[in-house]
């Protein structure tokens, strides 16, 4: 099975419609809609924006009708136009892209939207399926799964590539025996996903001197003096 991240970070894009031309036209025969899938991208790097696009444009059944860098570019767009999905690629803890999910959510919640992530980071996974996202995986499945997820999303279904279906059963067995309690948990979690303290008071109606207070009592509870620490030991911990 070809690996789909490392196509389209290594090889140039014509490699891929080459190598899984007949792939392809093998999966896009079950598909039983009778109209192409139209798809608007999200993502901030140029290079794979461009790469899935040249690929969905030479891909039968399926065509991207809208590719943009950020929310407000989409949000445009999206007003006018109502695809079938949304293929947003999320960068390893860039807050803001989550915001930005979250916004897309609550404004279009018609439209599914599937997530692909770069780096498998826990935190960020969890938000983003908190925002409501339909779908999540992995930018290294294989072409085949990836239309597969597609599909299954217009199809008003949801999806999960199998790492991070295992990450989320993983989440369930967290250790129950925390020395934190349910706020510092909060604030720890914050932390591991790169908010700010200002984002953290105003998301858990707190003011920052208390999220500082929480910080103090993290860092005590886990004997740490450092961010880095506190979330080394919490993952070893399995603490968030």
């Amino acid at each position: 099975m070809l690996n789909f991240g490392i196509l389209l970070t290594v090889h140039p894009i014509h490699y891929i419609l080459k190598l899984k031309y007949a792939t392809f036209k093998m999966t896009l025969l079950k598909n039983d809609f009778e109209v192409e899938i139209s798809i608007v991208l999200i993502q901030q790097n140029l290079s794979i924006s461009s790469e899935l696009t040249h690929l969905f444009t030479n891909t039968n059944g399926f065509t991207i009708i809208g590719a943009f860098h950020t929310f407000s570019e989409a949000d445009s767009f999206l007003f006018y136009n109502s695809p079938h999905l949304i293929l947003f690629v999320i960068e390893t803890k860039e807050m803001h892209q989550i915001e930005c999910i979250s916004l897309l959510t609550q404004k279009y919640n018609t439209i599914p939207i599937l997530a692909i992530i770069k780096t498998m980071h826990a935190p960020t996974i969890f938000s983003a399926l908190r925002s409501g996202i339909s779908g999540f995986v992995n930018i290294n499945i294989s072409l085949d799964e990836l239309i597969a997820a597609m599909l299954e999303l217009v199809k008003g279904r949801s999806y999960l590539s199998g790492d991070i279906a295992k990450l989320v059963i993983e989440s369930f067995q967290k250790n129950r025996n925390t020395p934190l309690s349910q706020r510092e948990s909060q604030v720890l979690e914050g932390i591991a996903i790169g908010k700010s303290r200002r984002k953290m008071a105003a998301e858990l109606f707190l003011d920052i001197e208390t999220i500082k207070t929480h910080i103090k009592n993290i860092y005590q509870k886990l004997a740490v003096n450092s961010k880095e620490e506190a979330l080394r030991v919490a993952k070893l911990k399995k603490l968030i």
